[in-house]
């Protein structure tokens, strides 16, 4: 925005710096201020401060190059906002489904450990046996409370590792890596995946390269190791000659129709426009993934563990009422 106000960069940086609250930002911001106005590149100078991704690097060396470094902020700034969105959608998915399975999960180790047993002393005093059933669930109960000291340490080692986690980098980083690993093997990931490269090659489009370093530049971007292979073996079948729309097509990064659409935008001088187009279509399609998978995902969590519930209550009242009706 800066910059398409015709304010020069390293002033911009002087103007963010100004605005900025978080010492750590404004550091960095005064810094990179400093180097421009001394003449060095945005490149060189935002690369030495080392806190800024490779694929935005990558993008500012190339806005630098072609001139179009104010046309490339702005889609970084629509990418990050597009990546943010997802990072969002993706934590409100797993988020509430995780919660609600904790809570009922607590309610039934409750019953479990401390009501059943209850039970089993009345049923003693009366001289009545429990079912079967109540029987398994009041030993497998009483284990529990037997181990709670277990539970309890393993409970607290999960958060310890999930603090340490979310504070060391490097720790933060391969575990991000490996849950990127495993969903991207989901039908879910997959597409979410799909909406992150649909982003990123309309970013690297924006950029002022051409569609095959467009694909090759989208490879920095994406994490989902299933896309990052389609996209290279999408780069070797259209060097050897492939038709675009049949090798993207083969690879099922995007939908047959947005295949061909791709392919008339690039014979007809669009393909920024359909590549946008291409983009808003995928992340339409990660939401309603997503919204069918977190419907799908609650109403069996309830299910399961009402089920349970209701067989314990089953199992321990029946025998009572019995026993009321015989008084």
């Amino acid at each position: 925005m800066i910059l398409k106000a015709g304010i020069q960069v390293s002033e911009g940086f002087s103007l963010l710096a100004a605005n900025e609250r978080d010492e750590g930002r404004r550091a960095v911001l005064e810094a990179l201020h400093k180097q421009t106005d001394e003449g060095i590149s945005v490149y060189e100078a935002m690369s030495g401060e080392g806190v800024f991704p490779p694929y935005m690097m990558q993008m500012i060396k190339i806005g630098e190059g072609t001139g179009y470094l104010d046309s490339v902020f702005s889609s970084l700034a629509l990418y990050c906002e597009s990546k943010l969105r997802i990072a969002g959608v993706i934590r409100s998915a797993v988020f509430y489904p995780a919660m609600l399975l904790v809570i009922m999960l607590a309610v039934l180790f409750v019953f479990l450990t401390q009501v059943l047993p209850i039970f089993s002393g009345v049923f003693s005093q009366l001289g009545v046996t429990m079912s079967p059933i109540a029987l398994a669930f009041l030993n497998f109960g009483l284990a529990l409370r037997s181990a709670h000291r277990w539970i309890l340490g393993v409970i607290c080692a999960i958060i310890a590792i999930s603090l340490l986690v979310g504070l060391i980098p490097a720790w933060r980083e391969a575990f991000s890596s490996w849950v990127t690993r495993v969903f991207s093997k989901t039908k879910l990931g997959h597409k979410i995946g799909i909406a992150h490269f649909a982003s990123a090659l309309e970013l690297c489009f924006s950029g002022g390269v051409n569609l095959d370093e467009a694909l090759e530049l989208s490879q920095f971007f994406c994490r989902d190791p299933q896309v990052v292979k389609s996209i290279g073996r999408c780069r070797q079948s259209l060097l050897s000659g492939e038709n675009l729309a049949a090798a993207f097509t083969k690879e099922k990064l995007f939908s047959p129709m947005s295949c061909q659409m791709l392919s008339v935008g690039v014979h007809t001088g669009t393909t920024d426009v359909v590549l946008k187009d291409i983009a808003r279509r995928s992340a339409d399609e990660m939401d309603r993934a997503v919204e069918h998978a977190v419907s799908a995902v609650e109403p069996t969590i309830i299910i399961f563990l009402s089920v349970c519930v209701g067989l314990l209550l089953l199992a321990v009242m029946l025998p009572l009422v019995g026993i009321m009706s015989a008084i």
